[in-house]
């Protein structure tokens, strides 16, 4: 039991401070993870939120990002 407690905390702990190197806030996450809605809706109907995912990655930034969509729509709408 303690030895998991500990992993939690540690990894809450490395998060903490990924999030603190990044320096990106709920609300830039939340602002981002917006655009990224509804720049896809112009070309698709979404099934749902996007998820986004930011993390360093070398001297960047790796960005993920995860979408559904129920339906493309027609060049003509764009």
């Amino acid at each position: 039991f303690q030895e998991a407690a500990v992993n939690e905390a540690g990894e809450r702990i490395r998060r903490m401070l990924l999030k603190d190197k990044m320096c990106l806030s709920e609300g830039y996450m939340r602002a981002l993870k917006g655009d990224v809605n509804r720049l896809l809706s112009y070309y698709m109907t979404p099934a749902g939120e996007c998820e986004v995912v930011v993390a360093p990655e070398g001297d960047g930034f790796s960005i993920k990002i995860k979408a559904r969509a129920v339906g493309l729509k027609s060049v003509e709408a764009v």
